[in-house]
């Protein structure tokens, strides 16, 4: 029994379902047979004590085999999808402080071509390049649960003062139709949770070991 257990990821559960209907059947014909011979053999008494005991201990050992391969199946469907649950882009953003989602967007800005100015736009805002264009990039929203028009409307009155050509908002909540229409019409660019997500992944595998 401790060798069936110990082997039963080579075979599927239900296989050993099957093997435990089979074996128990079986045994239990062969002890019915050697049972009408054990009148004429001393060996005919001996075998059917074995299958005697065998039908009822090898149909025992396969289901537990079945239970055990079905429970180590469901176990590992558990981690399996914990680990991908954990290791999905919206729950490791989550995870992230103001400072990994600072990385993150400079790390993916600059791929586009942006550069990092020395010193900060007014009101903490990070000052970048493109060009001839400079932008403003905006942190101060992106754990809102949902971007105001007024957060646009300060953004863009900023960015008048300092005569910045555009800007960039990172917000993660939700941001309606209202406020895109507005940041289009006022040169920001709004950097929201699938552009994150897309950058995360990126940063992800871009930074995970090859095989």
């Amino acid at each position: 029994m401790e060798t069936l257990l110990q082997s039963h990821s080579q075979l599927p559960w239900w296989l050993y379902l099957l093997l435990a209907l089979f074996s128990g059947l079986l045994l239990h014909w062969l002890a019915s047979r050697f049972w009408e011979d054990s009148t004429a053999a001393a060996g005919g008494t001996l075998l059917h004590g074995f299958t005697l005991v065998g039908q009822v201990l090898l149909p025992l050992a396969l289901l537990c085999a079945a239970v055990a391969d079905l429970f180590n199946r469901l176990s590992r469907r558990r981690r399996v999808s914990r680990l991908q649950q954990e290791a999905s882009p919206d729950h490791l953003l989550q995870q992230l402080s103001r400072q990994d989602v600072r990385a993150l967007v400079l790390w993916a800005l600059q791929a586009e071509g942006l550069v990092l100015q020395n010193g900060c736009a007014g009101d903490g805002g990070i000052l970048l390049r493109q060009g001839e264009e400079d932008v403003v990039l905006d942190l101060s929203c992106w754990r809102a649960p949902h971007l105001r028009r007024a957060d646009l409307l300060a953004l863009r009155e900023r960015m008048t003062e300092q005569g910045v050509d555009a800007g960039l908002l990172v917000c993660q909540g939700r941001i309606d139709s209202d406020a895109r229409l507005l940041a289009r019409r006022s040169g920001i660019r709004l950097i929201d949770r699938r552009v994150l997500q897309q950058w995360l992944r990126a940063s992800v595998s871009r930074t995970a070991p090859q095989p």
